[in-house]
Formats: structure tokens, C-alpha cells, sequence
């Protein structure tokens, strides 16, 4: 699709619109001023300028219609207006944090679009256990990692889409070896049989909602 990738994608959604957001890390070590000075360091003004490299890419031509066929969006998100962010994870907060001047020539330095965040703002996320990252490669998405908490739904719809859940289970070595191959064994039930825990009763079909 393009040349140049970010780091990570994660894509939101309104009522209205399908938000990717683009994220750029830098390395905690990179500072955002020179020595005692409130000039902008040459380092975060290039990093920065990675994030108008792909706002120019969203701006030209077609390439708004190929990111969504290339993504494979699904056609009730690719009806929606399509708003994409940015955001640049660069640098530690004491590089500005005791100096007003840094502290205000920071907070100009943003663009409408854009978030830049040092790496002090990075947690934990307590609904993380339901995410995992993956890779778009050309027969479809690829799983790179999962988290040691990774929690599943009894519904295989969206395990589906995604290949290499073994062996990023596998990778992922701070998970109970126990919990590695009860989530495999899930995962292959739900992958071949979406509706595995769907029930049926008086002529109805349901499934209870339950994390596994």
C-alpha cells in the first residue's frame, strides 16, 4: 500500500466516523529541546515530520479508498467518514516539565490531528487483556504478540480473520504454560466453528456472552 509503515494501528470508531490512528515511537533517550535552550531538538522535528508524511499520503489522490481495501475494512465502517490521526510518542517528560517556556512551546507544537505524548504516559490498559497485535501481510492478518492476560470471547467471529495464534501463544513466555494450551484449544474450536458455543432451546438459537 505505501512504502513507509508506522510503528502501530489502532482503528476507532464513532456513530460517524472510522478513526485510524497512527502511531510514531521514537526512543525514550531522544530529547525534545537542545541543552538548556527552549529551541526545538532537529530529532523531534523529523519524528514530527513523519506524521505529515502520512497525513500528505491520506491527502493524495485515492489512497483514502485503498487504505480501507487494503485494511479490509468491513463495509459497515467504510460507509463512515474516514478521519485519521496521528500520534508521536517521543522523549521523557523532565526534558520540559521544570521549564515554563519548554512547558508552553510544547503545547503549541501539536497539530489539530495530532497527539504528542513522552513515554511517561504509557500504563497499562485494564481492557488490554482483550487485545492482541497483528500484522497486515498479503494473505490476510498475521498475529505478532499477545498479551500474558489475554482473554477471549465464546464467540469465533473475529478469531476467524486472524492467523498465528498458536505460535504467538507460543512466544509469549510470561503466560502459565497451563493457560498457553487452554487458549490454543479454544482458539481451533472457535476458528472451525464459530457458533461452538452457540445453544439452542424451544426453537431459538443464543449464546450467553462469556469470556474464556
Amino acid at each position: 500500500m505505501s512504502d513507509r509503515e508506522p510503528d502501530f494501528m489502532w482503528l476507532a470508531t464513532d456513530s460517524e466516523s472510522l478513526y485510524p490512528i497512527l502511531i510514531e515511537i521514537e526512543t525514550p533517550h531522544k530529547k525534545w529541546f537542545h541543552g538548556d535552550r527552549a529551541e526545538i531538538h532537529s530529532h523531534f522535528t523529523h519524528a514530527q515530520g513523519q506524521l505529515a508524511e502520512w497525513r500528505a499520503w491520506f491527502n493524495r489522490g485515492h489512497n483514502r479508498s485503498a487504505f480501507l481495501e487494503y485494511y479490509e475494512i468491513p463495509p459497515e465502517l467504510a460507509r463512515r467518514r474516514l478521519t485519521p490521526r496521528f500520534v508521536l510518542i517521543y522523549g521523557r517528560r523532565d526534558n520540559y516539565v521544570n521549564s515554563q517556556r519548554r512547558q508552553e512551546k510544547r503545547a503549541e507544537l501539536a497539530r489539530a490531528d495530532e497527539r504528542l505524548m513522552s513515554f511517561d504516559r504509557l500504563t497499562p490498559a485494564k481492557d488490554g487483556v482483550l487485545f492482541s497485535c497483528v500484522r497486515k501481510e498479503q494473505d490476510g492478518y498475521r498475529l505478532v504478540a499477545v498479551p500474558p492476560c489475554l482473554t477471549i470471547f465464546n464467540d469465533g467471529e473475529d478469531y476467524q480473520h486472524v492467523f498465528g495464534w498458536e505460535a504467538a501463544l507460543d512466544a509469549c513466555l510470561d503466560m502459565a504454560p497451563s493457560r498457553r494450551e487452554y487458549l490454543k484449544n479454544q482458539l481451533r474450536l472457535l476458528t472451525e466453528n464459530p457458533a461452538a458455543y452457540v445453544q439452542a432451546r424451544g426453537g431459538l438459537r443464543f449464546r450467553r456472552p462469556q469470556w474464556l
